[in-house]
Parts: C-alpha cells; structure tokens; sequence
C-alpha cells in the first residue's frame, strides 16, 4: 500500500492554480495606476471606463476602495452630480473600512450641496467635523459649511 498523503500533498495543483491565484500585484498596481494617470491628466471618460474596468476585474483587491473613490472624483469633476453621489456612497458601502471613507463622506456631502440639498449637505458637514475633529476632512468640512451658511444668508430668495 502506498502512502498517498507524501505523494499528493504538494500544494500545487495544476489544474485549479490558476482558478485560485490572487492578481499579480504588480499587474494590479499597473491597472490602477494606469486609470489614474488618465484622471490626473483630466481624461475623466477614459479615467471612468478605466476604473469601471478596474473595479468590474477587481472588486475586493489591495486598490479597489481608492478606484471606486477616484471613480466618484472623476463624475463630481465632470459635474455628473448624481453619478458622483451613487459611486462615492460605494466607497462607503463596500470598502467601510478604507482610509477613503471619511473623504468621501465629505465629498459627498459637497455633491449633496451642489445638487441643491442644502439642509441634508449641512448636516452631513456638521457630523463630519463632530466626528473627525482635528483632522483635515472637518477643516474642509468647516469651511464649505461656512461657505454654505453665507451664501444662504446672503440670499435673499429661497432656492428652488
């Protein structure tokens, strides 16, 4: 009788390897970088399809939470305000434990401002900078509610 245990327990199957290896990280790296050069050089629709690609390849990978983050950046940049809303709720839904979160939390509480929903993007703005004291998110936080809380006092019209 043979002992199949020494003979078989290589931890390499040929067969299934390739099904169960994670992306390269250097192919990966390459990807995402790649889409985000096209939005740094303001190619956003190209940036857009990029990161839709990326993330359709690699929705739980080591780049994932900052492409759906970047995703959003590009759409409130072409001021596609309820697509930037929808991509930024993302990066809070699927990734909650990102370093990207409170960004974009922030950015979409600005988007929220720029579609016209002025009391939801103050509250959002006064739970931020409650939140994160200290930190570089509630200074913008502070400074777009102040922004938002002159150009309402300012107006004299409600805006419809």
């Amino acid at each position: 009788e043979i002992d199949v245990s020494i003979t078989t327990d290589t931890g390499f199957n040929p067969i299934t390897s390739t099904e169960v290896t994670p992306a390269d990280p250097v192919q990966l790296q390459a990807e995402y970088q790649q889409a985000f050069n096209l939005l740094r050089q303001s190619f956003y629709d190209q940036a857009i399809r990029a990161f839709q690609e990326f993330l359709a390849a690699h929705p739980n990978d080591r780049y994932s939470d900052n492409a759906q983050y970047w995703l959003a950046e590009a759409y409130y940049v072409k001021r596609e305000f309820d697509m930037a809303l929808s991509e930024y709720d993302k990066v809070v839904a699927n990734f909650p434990q990102s370093q990207k979160v409170n960004d974009a939390l922030l950015k979409r509480a600005f988007t929220l401002h720029e579609l016209g929903d002025i009391e939801t993007a103050k509250s959002q703005l006064q739970t931020l900078i409650s939140n994160q004291p200290g930190t570089t998110v509630a200074r913008l936080a502070d400074e777009r509610l102040k922004l938002i809380n002159a150009s309402t006092a300012s107006s004299s019209s409600p805006i419809n």
